[in-house]
């Protein structure tokens, strides 16, 4: 087992100062003290690295390409669930009479069940969305 290599006061705090100005990569690269090292002197110092403008770069471009592909998405399922309520909606108007209670009651528990579900995320984001608008869509209540 390789003996523990002790560090200096001065070296130590050399290494917590690049910490906080550089980030850990870079101090470990100037100081040639392993970066979880000087990650857990940080650590229980309290201290906080800030971001190098390449990573903060890095995080924000990250964040826009997650909310554009999330809007995608839920525009898709927006999109393929106004095709289905339309099919169902349709099947219901000429078949309606013709189907057991149970299946009736079926749709019915699985519409308000969803409907629910999109209400909540929708307070719990409290803003207004595209959901909003195709609810309206789908009750009447608006021109989409």
């Amino acid at each position: 087992m390789a003996d523990r290599r002790t560090y200096t006061p001065a070296e130590k705090a050399e290494a917590l100062k690049l910490y906080e100005e550089q980030g850990p990569t870079a101090a470990s690269e100037q100081t040639g003290i392993p970066k979880g090292t000087i990650a857990s002197w940080a650590m229980r110092a309290g201290l906080q690295t800030d971001r190098t403008p390449k990573t903060a770069a890095a995080t924000q471009a990250a964040s826009v390409d997650a909310a554009s592909v999330r809007q995608g998405v839920a525009s898709k399922s927006i999109s393929a669930a106004d095709k289905a309520v339309t099919a169902i909606l349709d099947r219901l108007d000429t078949e309606a009479h013709e189907m057991p209670l149970k299946e009736l009651a079926t749709v019915l528990g699985i519409l308000s069940d969803k409907h629910a579900v999109i209400t909540r995320m929708d307070a719990d984001a409290n803003e207004h969305s595209a959901v909003d608008e195709w609810i309206a869509h789908m009750i009447g209540g608006g021109d989409s």
